[in-house]
């Protein structure tokens, strides 16, 4: 990952994962967000959100220069869980009695709540010639489909007994850009996110509903052929006055990448410094992947009355819900490389597998090395399981 791509990437995640931590947490369960452009219906009658992101940067070059832009948010998604009482052992997910929603479903031990997930979406702006966006300022639509996915939930004896049902709803609107001389060598370069999506009752609407057609940690990604980019924090002399005339909103335009090139800025709805780095444990926390599956580590857990902590060794015991990989497993002894906890409050114990040489071939700590188990798939080896 590239160091511009590790800065969106923590813009993106890093405020929309900090809370809540997992669904069952009473406390943290209404989730904090930052950079939101909500519809203009509900942002009118609420008097409280913008319905639109405005940045302005200035770039030095002339009419030849090119420009590229990038807008990015996350989407989100309403997870809902279903009940389904009337499935028969072996039925298929479609022929399952009608579907009812609950607040939270346990299936083997597991448990599963309703929950707020996201989506990645990007809106590419076809690179542009600033001499052409003086006279004739473009507009591109920002436009995504409402739809649903069903992912059925089946217990170790392949009976489904529930589903996460996964909601996203229509979003609409514009994306506006413009350029106009700024002096002493420098052009102004503005774009706007407008949130138009149509909305029933926006007046009704509380925070919470109305996020789920909003673009949420939203930024813009600015980069330039055949010119630079001006510093908005610190701009050289004779461009102080043009600097001061932008006009951002919702966003603030910062320097990125390799310092030696200023041809790429980030508006970023969070105050940034020009060139900003990520600590590595930062990186790692706003990855796709962190949203997705690297919860809060836990230091230990505590199994048949033996507390376990990473380094320590088990003996791996896969139930009947594992799969062909996992059983494959069955008897071997394994090192402990973490213990996580996922949204659902679900405990993994991810694993490797050492040879009796002491050799570890997960040392890379690469996915491929690495298995998970539950809880009740592992057994503390009768020493303790602490590893020398």
């Amino acid at each position: 990952m590239s160091p511009v791509e590790s800065v969106v990437q923590a813009v993106l995640y890093e405020g929309y994962m900090l809370y809540p931590y997992r669904p069952s947490s009473v406390k943290y369960r209404q989730r904090s967000t930052f950079g939101g452009v909500y519809p203009r219906a509900y942002s009118q009658a609420s008097g409280r959100d913008p319905w639109l992101m405005q940045s302005e940067f200035l770039v030095r070059g002339d009419a030849r220069t090119r420009v590229a832009l990038q807008v990015g948010f996350l989407q989100v998604i309403e997870r809902i869980v279903l009940d389904a009482p009337g499935a028969s052992h072996g039925a298929p997910a479609s022929e399952a009695q009608a579907w009812r929603q609950v607040p939270m479903l346990e299936i083997d031990g597991r448990r599963y709540y309703p929950w707020q997930e996201a989506v990645e979406r990007q809106i590419r702006i076809p690179e542009c010639v600033l001499g052409e966006l003086l006279g004739s300022p473009r507009q591109i639509a920002l436009a995504f489909e409402a739809g649903n996915d069903l992912e059925t939930l089946a217990d170790c004896h392949r009976v489904v007994r529930g589903a996460l049902r996964r909601t996203r709803r229509q979003l609409k609107g514009r994306v506006e850009v413009a350029a106009e001389p700024a002096g002493g060598g420098a052009f102004r370069v503005m774009i706007r996110i407008l949130n138009e999506t149509p909305l029933k009752r926006a007046d009704t609407l509380t925070r919470a509903a109305a996020s789920l057609y909003a673009l949420v940690s939203c930024h813009t990604i600015l980069s330039v052929r055949g010119g630079e980019c001006v510093s908005s924090i610190d701009p050289p002399a004779g461009l102080e006055a043009a600097a001061a005339l932008c006009k951002n909103i919702g966003a603030w335009p910062v320097l990125v990448g390799d310092e030696s090139r200023p041809d790429t800025m980030l508006a970023s709805p969070v105050v940034l410094y020009d060139f900003p780095q990520i600590a590595p444990e930062s990186a790692e926390r706003a990855s796709p992947s962190a949203e997705l599956d690297g919860q809060p580590y836990l230091a230990c857990v505590r199994v048949a009355g033996v507390e376990i902590q990473v380094g320590d060794q088990v003996r791996l015991h896969p139930r009947c819900r594992a799969d062909i990989f996992d059983a494959a497993l069955s008897g071997m002894v394994a090192t402990i490389e973490s213990i996580e906890r996922d949204f659902d409050d679900h405990v993994h114990v991810a694993v490797t597998i050492g040879d009796e040489s002491g050799k570890d071939p997960g040392m890379a700590r690469m996915p491929g090395h690495r298995f998970f188990f539950g809880p009740d798939e592992i057994e503390p080896l009768s020493d303790g399981g602490r590893r020398a």
